[in-house]
């Protein structure tokens, strides 16, 4: 259930050994709109084909000043 809260029991606390560390009482909700590898290694490519274009125009304007 999201955005549920709930206070830990006594049995809760004495099932974990006393030990108060938060991801034993709190699930972590992970969204899964994270891209694929393969779309992030494009993605990584692609910038840095644009990387290199942009260092090569930069390095050809600054020719006209030296």
């Amino acid at each position: 259930m999201e955005n549920f809260v709930k206070v830990a029991s006594l049995d809760d606390l004495k099932e974990n050994d006393f030990n108060l560390n938060i991801p034993l009482y709190v699930e972590k909700i992970i969204e899964d709109n994270l891209p694929s590898v393969e779309e992030a290694l494009a993605d990584l490519k692609t910038a840095w084909d644009k990387s290199l274009q942009a260092e090569e125009k930069f390095k050809s304007i600054l020719k006209n000043y030296i």
